[in-house]
């Protein structure tokens, strides 16, 4: 795909560069040739500035987590050193072995839900994505924390010539900030002495 790009960029300067020249010819004008220039600069690049605009907007505004209730939980919840951490994979792949006071998920799904939701779409014009996590509780249907982050894929030419491979995140750590979601929203039960 890369070459293919290749060529398509070097047709095009070619191509900008021949109406360029014409429009002068036609017109006699220097000033209607970088007019004719800047039309050409801007169709692959008009939406760069305007798209990291509004996803530095997004990232100020929306783009964190919100916890609305901490739930502690008794041990039971928690793994013991040695047990599977499925939740987790280990350096080959592997289900990862849990050091100990891990959140033991598979126990925890029985009473608290989570949901994840990437919206490929959230922005097609400036191509963003928008992805949500949730913790909720079974019974009641109360919203526990969300944690949010967007994905920027860049101006539209970046976004289709690459597959929407190179991306910017929001937070930062914004693949990270779903995964520990878990920790803040759930602890051990503190003892009291």
């Amino acid at each position: 795909m890369g070459f293919a790009v290749l060529l398509a960029l070097i047709a095009y300067f070619f191509l900008a560069k021949a109406v360029a020249k014409a429009v002068e010819k036609k017109t006699g004008s220097t000033k209607a040739k970088y007019v004719a220039i800047a039309v050409f600069v801007l169709i692959p690049t008009w939406d760069i500035v305007p798209g990291w605009l509004y996803f530095e907007y997004l990232c100020q505004t929306e783009g964190r987590q919100k916890i609305y209730k901490t739930v502690e939980l008794p041990p039971e919840y928690f793994l013991k050193a040695g047990e599977p951490d499925r939740s987790r994979r280990g350096a080959h792949g592997d289900v990862a072995i849990a050091s100990g006071g891990e959140l033991n998920r598979d126990k925890v799904l029985d009473r608290y839900s989570n949901e994840n939701n990437l919206d490929r779409d959230f922005s097609t014009l400036f191509h963003i994505a928008k992805s949500q996590s949730s913790i909720h509780e079974r019974e009641t249907g109360k919203l526990l924390g969300t944690a949010t982050s967007f994905w920027y894929y860049g101006g539209w030419l970046l976004d289709e010539s690459n597959d929407h491979g190179s991306l910017t995140i929001c937070p930062t750590d914004g693949h990270f900030i779903h995964g520990n979601l878990w920790h803040k929203v759930f602890r051990p039960i503190t003892p009291i002495h």
